[in-house]
């Protein structure tokens, strides 16, 4: 027996329902092997959003919900909420010309998925745009810290050259200092373009302010992107935005008489100004739009009381990846056996494990797996825009994105739970199970914005994104950076993120019991606000 469960079956919380010990000794790391490899086959194809092998996975899910004993609790009493989705697929015909000096002789040679990505957010299956580039530092206006990369500057009509992330700091009062925060964001920064009504927006991107390597933007961004229908009232689609890397852009400011060193150095200093940049940009984006539709996966545990049981706690993982996509070594299936098959199996243990139990939490336990979390959050803030139960009465969402398959750890993080009450039940549950809560270890990769948790969050229901520590037991100090580096440099977002039959799913097993810990903790005391 693990020291996990052991001191589970020696200290068991006396404030938690009798179903609380039974549920996390329950769980089973083989049974969420099982699910990985069956999610993460090429039968699925990737778990592309709106393709096949997606809707096989949200087949595969609701089967398992229903295994276990658990209700449907999606719309009109199906397993299934549908998320509307208009999807456009970029054309090889799609280019981006940039010519320095507003003249043909001094036009930027570019490779697409090689030098820049293109696309665009505007419901047509042919844009053309044009206007005078601009660099504007890092795109952002932020009112609190007095703050704005626009002063002086009309963007309407412009196309905006920007850089990610936020300008730098120490000084977590000052843009969170080390730590990524929304205004750093890619989405942020085109949505602002949006709003300012600019003619496109490209982003400079470079490793480490985005987090990850080119590769990962051109397998995400290359091709297929999918988004929810505009609402009513919302600002004229941005005509097209896009990517460039670092080398295309100095090549680029070169060309305009400017170097990217000094410009970002100067992007860096309050006092910094637009500087437009004598060029001229125009794309074009060919694209196949459609409309259809990705699903959400949604079960329920009733809870024990009759009085609370209409109140809920909601677990949540991702069962999409990217699909098919640009091939490495011959290979183009884009299996996403960590990112998320892991989480979206150990969703479905600690479900299994739950219902297994006997004893019923006080209040209800909804457990989901959403869609098109690739693709921008898109399932998860349908779901958090259209509840399945009124979200005041959702008191809190564990989400899972990504769990360990190498064995057990020492640690866990909890991004997003100092920003409502629930780290006090991180606490308890650190107490009970003898695990350390660790902070963020890469805070400046923004990985809270970027998973499920957030879209929940930003409606006031109290969300964190549960995952394993880096600390492994048996393994020396820094072993698990060595290979969390290992993975972003060679399998996250790639085809080589594959299962594999060494892995060792007790860390999986493990997250599944302090998910359930929290579940139990927040269902008998309530709400966490």
């Amino acid at each position: 027996m693990s020291p996990f469960l052991l001191l589970l079956v020696l200290a068991a919380p006396e404030d938690l329902p009798p179903a609380a010990g039974p549920a996390l000794q329950g769980v089973d790391p083989e049974r969420i092997r099982a699910h990985i490899e069956f999610l993460a086959s090429d039968l699925l194809e990737g778990r592309g959003t709106g393709a096949r092998g997606s809707a096989i996975a949200e087949a595969y899910v609701a089967a398992a919900f229903g295994a276990a004993g658990l209700e449907p609790a999606g719309t009109g009493g199906s397993w299934f909420q549908r998320v509307p989705l208009v999807t456009a697929v970029t054309k090889p015909e799609s280019a981006l010309r940039i010519s320095a000096g507003g003249g043909d002789g001094g036009e930027l040679e570019l490779r697409r998925n090689e030098d820049y990505v293109l696309e665009s957010a505007a419901e047509s299956f042919v844009i053309e745009a044009s206007g005078d580039l601009v660099f504007c530092g890092y795109g952002i206006q932020a009112p609190e810290h007095s703050w704005d990369d626009f002063q002086g500057l009309n963007p309407k009509g412009k196309v905006l050259l920007v850089l990610v992330n936020d300008p730098p700091s120490d000084d977590p009062a000052w843009f969170g200092g080390k730590a990524l925060t929304y205004y750093g964001r890619w989405t942020f920064k085109y949505e602002l373009g949006e709003r300012l009504g600019a003619a496109g927006v490209l982003i400079v991107h470079d490793t480490d302010g985005a987090g990850y390597g080119w590769d990962v933007v051109r397998n995400s961004w290359g091709s297929e992107r999918s988004a929810l229908p505009r609402r009513t009232g919302a600002p004229p689609a941005l005509p097209f935005q896009g990517w460039l890397t670092e080398p295309a852009a100095k090549r680029l400011l070169e060309k305009c008489g400017q170097d990217l060193g000094a410009l970002r150095a100067a992007a860096a200093e309050r006092g910094f100004r637009p500087v437009a940049l004598g060029a001229v940009v125009r794309a074009r984006v060919a694209q196949e739009v459609r409309r259809g539709d990705g699903r959400n996966v949604i079960a329920r545990l009733a809870g024990g009381d009759p009085k609370l049981r209409e109140e809920a706690v909601l677990f949540t993982a991702h069962h999409d990846h990217l699909g098919i996509g640009i091939a490495e070594d011959g290979d183009s299936i884009y299996n996403g056996a960590v990112d998320n098959a892991s989480g979206a199996a150990t969703l479905l243990e600690l479900a299994r494990a739950a219902a297994a139990a006997g004893t019923r939490p006080a209040r209800s336990f909804l457990f989901s797996t959403v869609c098109a979390e690739e693709q921008g959050l898109l399932g998860s803030l349908f779901m958090a825009q259209n509840p399945p139960i009124p979200a005041a009465k959702l008191l809190a969402n564990v989400n899972m994105d990504g769990t360990a398959v190498l064995g057990e750890t020492e640690d866990f993080t909890f991004l997003g739970a100092e920003r409502s009450k629930l780290g006090t039940h991180v606490e308890r549950a650190a107490k009970a199970l003898g695990f350390r809560a660790s902070p963020d270890p890469h805070p400046e990769k923004g990985f809270y914005f970027r998973s499920d948790q957030f879209s929940f969050a930003k409606v006031g229901i109290p969300a964190l994104k549960l995952g394993n520590g880096l600390r492994y037991r048996g393994r020396p100090e820094g072993w698990g950076e060595e290979r969390f580096q290992e993975y972003v440099k060679l399998r996250y977002h790639r085809p080589k993120d594959e299962p594999r039959a060494d892995w060792n799913l007790a860390g999986s097993a493990q997250l599944a019991r302090v998910a359930l810990y929290l579940g139990y903790s927040v269902a008998e005391r309530g709400d966490p606000r």
